[in-house]
């Protein structure tokens, strides 16, 4: 597994993303389309668009759902690194004051 990671590795290039992010929009994009078509169905509702414009809001759909994927995804990963760099910010800028700092909320009310 590691040779065929490395030998992928190796041979990249930005035809080979590209052809992955296009491949993987379509086949998103035709199931998306694919359950208007059978929501549709079930709700006994006639097709009233065209094919063009279905598949360009099944397109749409796929492409919000991505991206929001993405955020969710990085917000993750580096998501309490920007919390401890506000945090860090926020004591600096109020000073040595008790209730700021720890890694949680518990202790927000000030100590007397």
């Amino acid at each position: 597994m590691r040779r065929v990671a490395d030998e992928l590795a190796a041979h990249a290039s930005g035809g080979n993303l590209t052809f992955g992010i296009l491949s993987a929009l379509r086949c998103v994009s035709g199931g998306i389309s694919s359950m208007i078509s059978s929501l549709n169905m079930a709700y006994h509702i006639r097709q009233t668009r065209s094919w063009f414009k279905v598949r360009a809001i099944a397109l749409g759909l796929s492409m919000l759902i991505s991206i929001l994927l993405l955020m969710a995804l990085f917000m993750v990963l580096v998501g309490s690194h920007f919390v401890r760099l506000g945090r860090d910010r926020a004591s600096m800028a109020l000073g040595d004051r008790p209730w700021i700092g720890g890694d949680s909320l518990a202790g927000c009310y000030p100590l007397r």
